[in-house]
């Protein structure tokens, strides 16, 4: 028997956050939507300096867990807090749920080799200026089966009011088939099938891809996951960088896709707040938009 858990990021947010609203959110490919905690949940004002970060981690020979951050989230205490509570809450409920799955394997005396669960997470920063914060959180799972899962989640934290900034937020108009959701997405369909063609090489064949673009729309909650790209001017951004995880645009096999974004398809949009942000051109190479 085995379990599928899938711990990325929204979906243990009920656990970790109990006081939640529709401001500030986090994205998850795996569950293709955004949820977040109430901004409240957290301090709205800069804690204090410095704070010591700790890797999460047990191995029971039932299960085993690693969560690794960033020592760079030691400078943002409430954004460390953050996610490390995100981590407690999924670390915890996998380690239930193995035990659980292997009190039953033990009770019906299963004439298979018990394999231990495995869960880990890890958090990077990726970009970040004087007062926000992009993190990437890469994540894998085991649970017995066939073969293990993974795929990203991501925070875009705004330090001075402490709360995680939304795609829509970015723009004046960040709804569902707004301007800037049709810019993004017709720049997302376009590099994934680039990327596409480059990866499968011979085997590429564009109609075929239909089934997998055609499933996407111009919405926060279709594209999903994102992080900030660095710029080639300053330290300012050059674009967006969406995260694809196996199954969301392709079979299993093909894995993860990390599609960019310049900042000139969405600059025309963006919210007065985040105008002086996005500069430059993108300045990411093709190993660093590899899984």
């Amino acid at each position: 028997m085995s379990r599928r858990i899938l711990f990325p990021l929204a979906c243990i947010l009920a656990a970790c956050s109990p006081d939640t609203g529709a401001d500030g959110a986090v994205q998850s490919a795996d569950t293709a939507q955004t949820v977040a905690p109430s901004p409240d949940t957290y301090e709205r004002s800069p804690r204090r300096g410095p704070v010591q970060v700790e890797t999460l981690s047990a191995d029971t020979g039932v299960y085993s867990y690693e969560t690794v951050f960033d020592d760079g989230l030691s400078q943002y205490p409430g954004l460390y807090e953050h996610v490390r509570v995100m981590s407690e809450a999924a670390m915890a409920e996998m380690a239930r749920t193995a035990e659980e799955d292997h009190a039953n394997w033990q009770e019906a005396g299963a004439d298979w080799e018990w394999r231990p669960y495995d869960i880990g997470w890890t958090w990077e920063i990726v970009w970040s200026d004087e007062t926000r914060v992009s993190v990437l959180q890469s994540w894998y799972e085991y649970t017995g089966g066939a073969h293990p899962n993974h795929g990203s989640g991501s925070i875009l934290w705004d330090v001075p009011s402490q709360h995680v900034v939304t795609l829509p937020e970015l723009f004046t108009d960040g709804a569902d088939g707004s301007p800037a959701m049709l810019a993004l997405l017709d720049a997302v369909n376009t590099g994934l099938v680039a990327q596409k063609r480059r990866r499968l090489g011979e085997s590429f064949d564009e109609a075929d891809q239909t089934m997998w673009t055609g499933a996407l729309t111009p919405s926060a909650e279709s594209l999903g996951v994102f992080t900030l790209a660095p710029s080639t001017r300053g330290d300012q951004s050059g674009g967006l960088i969406f995260h694809f995880d196996p199954y969301a645009v392709g079979p299993y096999a093909e894995g993860s896709y990390r599609i960019p974004v310049a900042q000139s398809v969405f600059a025309p949009y963006l919210a007065t707040e985040w105008e002086g942000v996005f500069a430059g051109e993108l300045n990411v190479t093709d190993e660093e938009l590899q899984p």
